[in-house]
């Protein structure tokens, strides 16, 4: 984290404001720097990119993508799309020097490119190990490049979403920019996003869509500016219920320093102490590093 530098491209995304990050304070906690790139030049770039493909980089780009897992009912152009929004995120991280990124990754691009970048954010950690964190979150972006340092894994930026007291578990979830390497056996796949469409109602692409492999699973916040940590581990479980489409695993047998922890814990922990709302996931049990990278740094983790 002392070495670390994050770009975010554009604002944190309409209304979620509890995950507006003092990049000052930030910097003065976890040695992290942020830099942040205006929004409406860098999707001009995308659009160069994608309309006139310098040296091919585009097509090669979009033969390397479709390699990775099928492509079910995704458009032709928002492959394309997507590919040159993949390109345009390695280019500013090779810019800046960033390790990680966070975008802001909706209304706009939806607005003026119609699509959605969960396929390029998916694709840029799977193929160079840069996450990116959505809704130009600083704070998740710190989380997934810490969460992924102790774990030597990649890491995904996620929703708790759905509690269940029967089988003790809770539902993570996000809209599908994880990277392919988290899947189960059945593996990845690239699909329109759940929920979003053109202006004329056909779908709007492009996603990952997988379930979390099963095991042991570890969860971080790093929270209000570094000023404090959430660290809790679990286990991945089968469930009768698949859980929404994008990238998504209900998760149970947690794990706190103190012992274990039923799902509703976790769930009255994370609303009452007002933990920002994107988690990092990663495989493996790895809270007792990170709790003590939180101590190194003189922060508190969350009880």
């Amino acid at each position: 984290l002392r070495s670390a530098r994050i770009v975010r491209i554009g604002e944190v995304a309409p209304t979620f404001l509890n995950i507006a990050a003092n990049h000052a304070r930030l910097r003065a906690l976890a040695g992290v720097e942020v830099e942040v790139a205006p929004l409406g030049p860098w999707m001009r770039e995308v659009r160069h990119l994608r309309d006139t493909d310098p040296e091919g980089r585009v097509t090669a780009a979009e033969h390397a993508i479709r390699a990775a897992a099928p492509v079910e009912g995704v458009s032709v152009a928002d492959v394309r799309t997507s590919a040159a929004l993949y390109l345009a995120m390695r280019d500013t991280a090779q810019r800046h020097g960033a390790h990680a990124l966070a975008l802001r990754d909706w209304p706009e691009l939806q607005h003026d490119l119609g699509v959605h970048p969960g396929m390029a954010m998916s694709w840029l950690d799977e193929a160079h190990a840069i996450p990116v964190a959505a809704e130009g979150d600083v704070g998740g972006a710190v989380s997934m490049l810490a969460a992924r340092a102790a774990s030597r894994e990649a890491a995904m930026l996620l929703d708790v979403n759905d509690i269940d007291d029967e089988h003790d578990a809770l539902l993570a979830w996000h809209c599908g920019g994880s990277p392919l390497a988290i899947a189960d056996e059945t593996g990845s796949r690239w699909t329109n996003h759940t929920t979003l469409t053109q202006p004329n109602g056909d779908p709007m692409g492009a996603v990952a869509d997988l379930r979390f492999a099963k095991g042991p699973v570890t969860l971080l916040r790093i929270d209000d500016d570094g000023r404090r940590w959430f660290v809790v581990e679990a286990d991945v479980v089968d469930h009768p219920e698949p859980g929404f489409d994008g990238s998504r695993g209900w998760l149970s047998r947690f794990q706190h320093r103190d012992g274990p922890m039923r799902a509703r814990d976790v769930a009255e922990t994370l609303l009452a102490e007002g933990i920002e709302h994107h988690v990092a996931l990663v495989p493996t049990h790895v809270a007792a590093a990170l709790r003590t990278a939180a101590a190194m740094l003189g922060v508190p983790t969350v009880r």
